[in-house]
């Protein structure tokens, strides 16, 4: 049953990357080679030749940027050659990166859309032989704007969860796309059990707690991605009682077969996780023996099959010593990244 569980945990990683693989795979565009000649684009003033209809148009390295609409799908085009296509498509900016001019499409974004990958950019620009170029930075999930330098754009997302490792990539004119780094979810430095609030606090607040990521990640190993994912799928936290935190939650898509509980025990300062696959407890994070009695009692309903969650009615908010209502303490602050090479 282990073995079940970590396919099927492992697959959770697999499905985050594959909306970003597939979405590369239709913005991947032949270049729009404009080589010898006029490398800048259109050298008159004739009316360019397009299908569909017009949505925008813009001025861009001497010819026109523009997108179109075609059977449903937003095109985009530099003068008659088509860069990259999708169900919609929308410029963010232009600028002039290491003397070149590039522009920044956001392309496949749906509002209603609740997937991991929520559309994808696609970076037109000039190449140092005249040619205009179209790609889609790799390893990169969704339409958020990159870190803009003088010589080169920083592509990367600061949404990383517990157990996950991102790519930085770096594109320049001259080189394209290049991985600069490994970035990697870090908890606050120096945040102990003593500093962890009662109440009120979300997973990802949890496992910003440096004392809490160490005992988690230990417990967890190469599973703590898909548990903590999961666990967050589930949404609010429930504190039976002050200082112990729980939390259920299945895996995105897989609802049905993966399901995990999490308790964060902080008046015996330790991590309990269990997992079910398929109705059936396939796992626990430690043995059971090693489980407190209110994390057990946990465990106990959730081998049930019940929503142990729900079922928890919400703590009382506290009172200040002015009679005050109070909210949860705020976790500590500091940098949730790391980045190696």
């Amino acid at each position: 049953m282990p073995s079940r569980l970590a396919h099927i945990l492992m697959g959770i990683a697999v499905l985050l990357t594959a909306g970003t693989a597939i979405a590369q795979e239709k913005a991947e565009p032949q270049p729009t080679a404009q080589e010898g000649g006029e490398p800048n684009g259109t050298s008159d003033s004739t009316p360019l030749k397009l299908p569909g209809e017009p949505v925008s148009a813009v001025p861009f390295a001497g010819g026109t940027l523009s997108v179109r609409a075609i059977d449903g799908e937003k095109a985009v085009f530099f003068d008659e050659a088509e860069i990259a296509r999708d169900l919609s498509a929308q410029l963010l900016r232009q600028f002039t990166v290491g003397g070149a001019p590039v522009a920044l499409y956001a392309m496949g974004a749906n509002a209603e859309s609740a997937a991991p990958c929520n559309g994808f950019l696609v970076v037109v620009w000039r190449d140092p032989r005249g040619t205009i170029r179209g790609r889609t930075p790799p390893f990169i999930c969704g339409t958020e704007e990159p870190a803009v330098k003088s010589n080169a754009l920083y592509f990367f997302s600061d949404k990383i969860a517990p157990g996950q490792i991102n790519p930085m990539v770096r594109w320049t004119a001259d080189e394209g796309f290049a991985i600069a780094a490994d970035l990697s979810f870090a908890p606050v430095p120096g945040s102990s059990w003593d500093q962890l609030p009662d109440r009120g606090l979300t997973v990802r607040q949890l496992m910003e707690n440096a004392a809490v990521y160490a005992q988690a990640s230990t417990a967890l190993g190469d599973q703590l991605f898909g548990v903590v994912q999961a666990l967050e799928n589930g949404g609010a936290v429930a504190n039976p009682e002050p200082g112990i935190h729980i939390a259920q939650g299945c895996a995105p898509n897989q609802c049905e077969q993966v399901e995990a509980l999490g308790v964060i025990d902080g008046v015996h300062q330790g991590t309990f996780f269990a997992a079910r696959v398929n109705g059936e407890v396939a796992r626990v994070w430690p043995e059971l023996e090693e489980w407190p009695p209110r994390a057990r009692d946990a465990y106990d309903r959730f081998e049930t099959g019940e929503d142990v969650r729900a079922s928890i009615p919400p703590l009382p908010q506290q009172k200040s010593a002015d009679g005050d209502t109070d909210t949860a303490p705020e976790t500590p602050k500091g940098p949730n990244l790391e980045a190696g090479q």
